[in-house]
Order: C-alpha cells, then structure tokens, then sequence
C-alpha cells in the first residue's frame, strides 16, 4: 500500500495500527496523565504531538499517540469549570475573607493582575487561594482596577461583608482603587515597604534620564 499512498498518508495507516495495541484504560490514564503535565509545568497545548515528543513517546510507550491540543483544550476547560465550582461552594461558607492583588510585567512587556484570598483553616493554619489572574488590556486606571475586582468577586459569590481587607503595593493607582473600603481595609505591602526602603537607603535607585 505504501506505494500508493503519500506520507503521511502512511503515518496515519501506521499510527492507527500501533494505537490499537493500547486498551481504552490505559490510553485514558495516559491522556489523562499528559494533561496534567500540561498544566502542572505550563507546555503548550500541542507538545505532545510535536515530532521530538512523538519519537519520544513512540519508544517509551509503542502505540500511544500523544493527545491533540484541541483534546488538551477541552479537557483543561472541564477542569477550570469544576475546580471553579468547588471554588464558589467553598467561599460562601467562609466568615471572613482577605484579600492581596498585584499588578506586574512579564518579560514580554504583557502586564498581569491577580487576586489572592487568605483564609484560616480549623487548625488556624493561613491558607492562600488564587481566586484569578488577568492580561491588563488598556491603562491601567483606579477605575479598572476597582471594576475587576468587583467582577473577580461577584463571579466567584463573595459578598461584600466577607473581605476584611485588601493588600496592595504603594501604586497610586492601586491605592485609589481601594481607598473607598469597598473591599475592607487597604494595607499596604510590608515586604514593598522594606524593599523601597532598602533600595533608597543603598541608594539603587535607577539612574534619570540626561532631560530630567
């Protein structure tokens, strides 16, 4: 048949044949497994149909065919709508809530923003949990600020009188944001506070540009 077929043609022959050597359990461990590798260590989704990791994974498990990114994409959604679920049960029934958020820039001049919560458990052990993190799009204003934050928290069922506070840097537009109590009492970062204060004290501050 080779002879009348292109080739990838033959790939896919051959790729059928070898997968069928593997039970639907085991294929679904593997799947399963190759998901959470995904997300545990950030891969992209289609890693494990690239031809260094197919060669890989043809030798180390002959007849197993790496997930597509669409199977990937599909199964990591499922996953962030179950854990969000468990995630709102488990919020409404917390008395009281903190909160941080931080804004900040990747290597590749993207900015991000998160928001953490910080509860205690029976043992009056702090517990952190990562309620989200967003691509900032646009300026970064006081008033987006506040507007995320309330749609973070209204999406995930927090009512008002559960945030005690909310821990910030010494960003203007960040203590703006808070400045209202609408999400409890602002604090502002110790460990930014001791940083400034290291930075200025040893004087590392960045060098002004010739016009200033």
């Amino acid at each position: 048949m080779s002879n009348v077929l292109f080739k990838s043609q033959i790939n896919n022959v051959s790729k059928v044949n070898e997968t069928a050597t593997i039970s639907a359990g085991r294929k679904k461990e593997l799947i399963d497994a190759a998901v959470n590798c995904v997300v545990e260590d950030g891969l992209p989704f289609n890693i494990f149909r690239r031809s260094g990791m197919s060669n890989f994974l043809a030798t180390a498990v002959p007849g197993f065919v790496g997930p597509h990114r669409k199977t990937v994409r599909k199964r990591i959604a499922a996953l962030y709508s179950s854990h969000m679920n468990k995630l709102r049960s488990l919020l409404t029934q917390l008395d009281f809530i903190a909160l941080t958020t931080d804004m900040w820039k990747s290597s590749r001049q993207v900015h991000y923003i998160s928001l953490t919560a910080h509860v205690f458990n029976h043992k009056f052990e702090a517990v952190p949990i990562v309620l989200t993190c967003r691509h900032v799009i646009g300026q970064h204003l006081s008033t987006s600020i506040t507007r995320y934050i309330k749609y973070e928290l209204h999406r995930l069922g927090i009512q008002p009188h559960q945030v005690i506070s909310i821990t910030t840097d010494n960003g203007s537009n960040i203590k703006k944001a808070t400045s209202t109590r609408e999400f409890g009492q602002p604090i502002s970062c110790a460990a930014h506070n001791l940083n400034l204060v290291v930075k200025k004290g040893l004087c590392l501050w960045k060098e002004p540009k010739a016009d200033r």
